[in-house]
């Protein structure tokens, strides 16, 4: 994950996600800032909200304030960055990727 002028974060910082991940630092430490961009890009991306307040999935407990709350110094003049990479291939010696995806969306006529 990549983020640049999010929340508390000015310049861009990459933070290596893996199937399962540990966020721990003191108070004011970042940890709240991952987990928002998520919340946020799921507002932005799957429900079309590019100014949320309240997130479907945090419900009453996640108020992220608007778009001008999560951009770096509240300056909307400034560019906004959340970038994900994914990295498909498979790790197991028994299986490949194709053997996850179902034949009649492989087969091409």
């Amino acid at each position: 994950m990549s983020l640049k002028n999010f929340k508390g974060i000015k310049e861009e910082t990459r933070v290596e996600l893996k199937p399962i991940t540990s966020l721990y630092s003191e108070n004011s430490g970042g940890k709240s800032t991952i987990l928002h961009a998520f919340l946020y890009d799921y507002e932005r991306l799957v429900r079309g909200n590019p100014d949320p307040h309240m997130t479907y999935l945090g419900g009453k407990f996640v108020n992220l304030g608007g778009f001008r709350n999560l951009i770096n110094d509240h300056d909307i003049s400034k560019t906004m960055m959340i970038g994900f990479e994914l990295d498909l291939r498979m790790k197991s010696k028994d299986k490949s990727l194709s053997d996850l995806i179902p034949d009649y969306l492989t087969e091409i006529e």
